[in-house]
This record gives structure tokens, sequence and C-alpha cells, in this order.
């Protein structure tokens, strides 16, 4: 295939790639409202599919394919993002509308891809409407039809993962914990509400959510465990599931557990307490003048939040094992606890990793304004009388040497109202 070669003067200046892109963007633009109004043959078209053939010609000398991902609203070009200016906005915005509209989440060019290949592939991308059941289907249907050459298109990602996506481009470790966390919280308040199975919330998002804490303990774990204590009485449950998540998301990681599995103890960290959905809220925020009534309400939550989590159809690997420590996370290894059984039944790894972290947040977060929570130090140093008799003593001593990045309390106390290890 003779390849339609741009030249350029001896000594002529390359422009930027990034100067490029822009331009094959602007050259995509022209030709797509041509296509509205102009036949395809018209020399205006035809210079202009010309010109994108040149560019991308020379985008190609240093490149295998060049590549537009549409994130949000934000164009990238190989994977990092492209700057928009006052005279690039109008390009920009009218390419992301119409990859958005025809269901495009990248388009990936390269060298097979003709002058008549990308005039038709902008013709394409006009034809999309709202009449489309499914855009994208249709967007591929046209460009075997039109039997376009050189031209890949992928499939947009839901909405969750665009803006993780995003979040992962465009935030720095700090920011992107701090996202993940209000994310998480969001996504276990949903749970908390409608229940794991109910309609608001999907078990492959508590997934994404859990994956996103995951890389951010990997990647700044200090930054990450901070967010621990940013608490709010109001929403306290969802808080303390978060920071469950998150400090036996790095418990785990510091005993040097694989990725996968980090995931599978963070989102049973995450739901462990799913249970307390279908107790009263006037019990759960209680935290004081606690009745036996109450305490037995509170008690039934490990086993009601096995009955919550089994309402998934077709529960994998990870949600198993969330079921398994929902229900045995308020067991300690010398059989105290609750709830109890006639079986001998042991805590599993996840379940132990999820009651000291559950048992430490307990210590540290308080309920209300009236309580005043455990430094870090006498809540590792309880944490510590425990281990060998209720906690495990080997999880206990891994957890301790988190020391270094867990974050402390701004003051002291001597004493702690309510939110003791027996809390529920």
């Amino acid at each position: 295939m003779t390849r339609e070669r741009r030249r350029t003067g001896t000594g002529s200046t390359k422009p930027s790639e990034n100067r490029m892109a822009v331009d094959l963007l602007d050259r995509l633009q022209v030709l797509m409202r041509n296509a509205e109004v102009e036949a395809k043959d018209d020399e205006t078209t035809v210079q202009t599919a010309r010109s994108a053939r040149s560019i991308l010609e020379c985008l190609l000398e240093d490149n295998d394919t060049v590549r537009f991902d549409v994130i949000s609203d934000c164009v990238l070009f190989q994977e990092a993002r492209l700057n928009t200016g006052s005279n690039t906005a109008k390009t920009f915005d009218y390419f992301v509308e119409r990859m958005i509209a025809s269901g495009i989440r990248a388009v990936i060019l390269d060298d097979s891809a003709r002058s008549v290949d990308i005039r038709d592939f902008s013709a394409a991308l006009t034809q999309i409407d709202d009449s489309c059941r499914d855009s994208f289907q249709e967007m591929k249907r046209l460009l075997k039809f039109e039997k376009i050459n050189g031209i890949k298109i992928t499939e947009r990602k839901t909405e969750l993962d665009e803006f993780y996506e995003r979040n992962e481009l465009l935030l720095s470790n700090r920011e992107m914990a701090h996202r993940a966390f209000l994310s998480a919280l969001y996504v276990v308040g949903q749970a908390v509400e409608y229940g794991i199975a109910g309609a608001e919330v999907k078990a492959r998002e508590v997934k994404r959510v859990v994956e996103s804490v995951v890389n951010c303990v990997i990647a700044d774990k200090k930054s990450t465990l901070a967010l621990t204590h940013m608490g709010d009485y109001d929403e306290h449950l969802y808080h303390h599931s978060v920071n469950v998540c998150v400090l036996s998301v790095a418990l785990a990681d510091r005993l040097g557990l694989p990725k996968p599995v980090l995931g599978e103890i963070g989102i049973a960290a995450l739901l462990h307490d799913i249970g307390k959905r279908c107790v009263a809220p006037k019990i759960v925020n209680k935290f004081e003048d606690v009745t036996e009534y109450d305490w037995e309400q509170i008690r039934r939550h490990p086993e009601t939040g096995v009955q919550v989590l089994a309402q998934i159809k077709k529960p994998d690997k990870a949600m198993l094992g969330t079921m398994v420590a929902a229900y045995c996370h308020h067991m300690n290894i010398d059989r105290t606890g609750y709830p109890q059984t006639d079986k001998a039944i042991r805590p599993n790894l996840t379940s132990r990793v999820v009651r000291i972290a559950d048992i430490y947040d307990n210590l540290t977060n308080a309920r209300s304004d009236a309580m005043k929570p455990y430094s870090r130090d006498q809540a590792l140093e309880i944490i510590r009388e425990k281990s060998a008799s209720e906690l495990d003593p080997t999880l206990c001593a891994v957890f301790a040497d988190l020391a270094d990045v867990l974050p402390d309390t701004p003051y002291l106390a001597e004493t702690l109202q309510g939110a003791t290890t027996s809390s529920p």
C-alpha cells in the first residue's frame, strides 16, 4: 500500500506531538461538521481528510499507533491528558460529545488508515443519535459496512470506572486516597440503605471501590490511613466500615499477601457490618444506657449480615469470603465473643484481620462528641494485651508494626466512655 507521505523541507522543525494531536482532532472535527452538510467528495472534505492523514503519518513516525481516549470530559492522547485552551475548547467539546454519543471510549489509528478511512470514520460518528439502542454496536456495524481500515474503537466503560480511571490519571496519591475513601463511604452507605443485592448497589461497584482503596494503601499507606480519623458522628457506621476496610488492607499488605487477596479482605472488611442495616438506627447509634434488649438486637447482626449477603446471585469467592467475615468478625480465637455456636468454628484469616481492625477503630474513633477516643499507643497496648487469648498474636504483632503509619488522636484519653472492645 502506498503511503501518503507528508513532505517537510530540510531543516524544518517538527511540531510537538501534542500540538500535532490537537491539529488532528481539529481536522476530525471539521470532517464531522462537513459530513453533516456536505457530500463526501466535496473538495474541502477531501483536502481536510488528506491533511488529517499527513498529520497521522507524522505522529506514526515515533509511534506504532495513535490513540485518543475520552474519560469524562477529558481527552487523552497516548494515555496522557491533552490540555485544552480557549482556541481548542470547541474542538475538544465536539469530539467528546460525538465519542460519548457513539459509546466510544478510545479511537486507535494505525498506518493502514487512509485519508478516505479517516473521512468515512468521521462521517460515521455523526450518524449515531438517540434512536440507537446500542450506539457502540451501531458504530462497529458502520465501520464494517463502510469497510474502514486502520481505525479501531473500544467501548466506553461505566461512569464509575471512568471516575476512578480519571482519578488515577489526574490526582496525586493523597487526592486519590481521599476520593477512594469518599467513594467507599458512598458505596457502603448505599449497601446499608438498600442492601448489597438492591438495585442501587452492584457487587462489581464494591469490588472497584475496594480495588481503588487497595491501590491507595499500596501507594501511600500514611496518607490513606490518615483518612480513618475524618469521622462523622451522624454517619458513624459508614465511616467505621470504610475505616475497617482501610486498616484491614494495610494489615494484610504488611503481611505480604498478594494484591488479589488484599482485594478480597478489603471487600469483606467494607461489608463486615452490613447486618446492622436490619437493626434499628436508634439502637445502632446508642453509646450509653444500652439495655439487654439492645444488646440482643445488636448481637444478631453477624447472622443477619450473612442473610443479606446471601441475596447476591451467583456469589464469587470474594463474596463467599465476605459472608464468613460478616459472621465471624466478633468471634475471638478463645471462642468468646459472638455469635456463640455449638460447633468449634475458628475464624479464618480474613475474619481475624477484620476483628483486629474493628477493635482498633472502635477504640480510636468516637461515636459522639461526648466520647473521648483512646490514643494510638493506648489502643495498640489494649490489642497487645488481648493477643493470644482473644486475638491472633501474629496478626497483633504485625498490626503493631504499622504504628509508624497509623495516625494518632489529637489528644489522649484516660477513659473511654462506651467505645470499648466489646463495642457493637
